[in-house]
């Protein structure tokens, strides 16, 4: 085999490598709640260290459980195949780690329930039913409300459940604050829902040695 050939061959291999890299980088960078949920890469298993769980986690809907606001998409919602679209053809994903969340917590006897204060309250439901997560949550709280306080006391009164004995995920601060008060671990849910974020506040709660 000749020089030539060899050096030829070293460089198709560093070229290749090259833009496998460049490629990855690309990935990498791209804003995760843009990514279709075909496209999205593998979520890590989450964390077993965990011992401690409340007995209620409360998520609110827009941009915590889907990447959008249920008031920007035009209805009707339907299901083509395995796809979930509105009547512009709008492709509607859960984020990528909500199903393996949703399951993990059930797993550990976990009641799940949604606080939204969305005013379209029969598309949220249209939506929930359609993604396959309407019958994984307990209660649903949703209607619009200027705070949550009023879909927490419903919560508490319903479930029996204490509000230090919940955790709450929302992407708005203030939800997250004023719910706080309540004696809630509020999380705000900085850019998506993930099994990291939802560590962050299992392992907050089970933290606080007043509870």
């Amino acid at each position: 085999m000749s020089k030539i050939y060899l050096v030829y061959l070293f460089l198709l291999v560093i070229l290749h490598m090259t833009n496998q890299n460049f490629a990855q980088s690309r990935f990498d960078h791209f804003p995760e709640h843009k990514l279709p949920q075909e496209m999205s890469p593998q979520s890590n298993s989450l964390d077993p260290s965990v011992k401690k769980f409340p007995k209620m986690v409360v998520f609110d809907l827009d941009y915590t459980l889907w990447p959008f606001h249920v008031h920007e998409l035009k209805p009707p919602f339907k299901k083509v195949g395995d796809r979930v679209e509105d009547a512009k053809g709008t492709l509607l994903n859960l984020y990528r780690d909500i199903p393996e969340i949703v399951k993990y917590l059930k797993d550990h006897n976990i009641k799940l329930a949604l606080a939204s204060r969305t005013v379209h309250i029969r598309n949220a439901y249209s939506l929930l039913h359609l993604l396959g997560l309407s019958d994984f949550f307990d209660y649903k709280e949703i209607f619009p409300a200027e705070k949550k306080i009023k879909h927490f006391a419903n919560l508490k009164k319903d479930s029996k459940i204490k509000y230090k004995d919940m955790v709450f995920f929302d992407d708005e601060e203030r939800n997250a604050r004023s719910i706080s008060k309540l004696g809630v671990i509020g999380i705000q849910v900085m850019h998506s829902m993930t099994n990291g974020v939802l560590l962050k506040g299992l392992k907050k709660f089970a933290g606080d040695r007043s509870r």
